[in-house]
This record gives C-alpha cells, structure tokens and sequence, in this order.
C-alpha cells in the first residue's frame, strides 16, 4: 500500500532543508505523542504550533516543480517567453521491477541544473521517490555553508 504523505521524519528533514510548510497540504496530528505505527496524515494544514507539516505525492510534486523552474529576466527586468528555462518531473512506473521512478524531461543550458537533469530516483512508493528527488535537488542546489545550519 503506498503511503499517503511524508513521514513523520520525512517531514522533519524537509523543514530542515528549508521548504515552506505553507506548501504543506497535510499535517501530522498529535505526532509528539503517538508513534509511527499509530498516527496518521491528515489533509488540511492543521494546528502549525502543535501539528508536523506532511507534503502528499501532488504537494511534493509542485514543491519539486518549483524548485526546477527558472525565469529568465531580461536585461531590463522583463520575464520573456524565450527566457524560461525548465526541467519537468516526471513520475512513472516500472512494473517489472515495481519501483516508481522519479526523474527530469525538458531541456535547460542553465550550469546550475546541469547535474539535477540527469538525476533519477527509484523507490517502491511514489511518495518516497519524489520526496528523495526533492532532497537531493534541495542539496544539489544549495550552497555548502547553507547545509550546515
């Protein structure tokens, strides 16, 4: 059975990698309290000083999106179409191996996202594909000194 959103740890590290928890679409209710095994996601956003933020496979997805688009502006401040640059996530299925796999289609030139093209992720739940894409973007992308808060 796949799982509905991230962990209780899964979103923990998120926070720590620095994504906003307002992109959270689900949140973990009483999570101090009970265990894994017990506790469960629930949709909506919750009490944010009580409840962990949990992202679902469609909020990890546009999280993931956000962080492989980029605008291009011009030299006067100017977003044009033939400026923009993206790299699309792509989850499919591989039955054979009953893994999903999460990875790039598109094309950029931007340096940057270079290694993040080629980037690929194979789990047995699509939750935790694209959860382990968006860390390794997240750390791919961020500077040395930024990992270390």
């Amino acid at each position: 059975m796949n799982k509905l959103a991230t962990s209780i740890n899964q979103s923990k590290r998120l926070i720590k990698l620095g994504i906003d928890t307002k992109t959270a679409d689900m949140h973990w209710r009483d999570y101090k309290r009970m265990p894994d095994s017990i506790s469960y996601p629930t949709s909506g956003r919750g009490n944010m000083d009580e409840d962990l933020p949990a992202w679902s496979l469609s909020a990890l997805l546009n999280t993931l999106t956000d962080y492989v688009c980029v605008d291009y502006v011009d030299s006067d401040g100017i977003l044009t179409a033939h400026n923009f640059k993206v790299l699309v996530p792509v989850l499919s299925y591989d039955s054979s191996k009953k893994e999903w796999i999460c990875k790039f289609e598109g094309d950029t030139e931007d340096s940057s996202f270079r290694n993040i093209k080629i980037m690929k992720s194979q789990k047995s739940d699509p939750v935790d594909s694209v959860y382990t894409m968006l860390c390794a973007v997240i750390i791919a992308l961020k500077s040395p000194e930024d990992l270390n808060d």
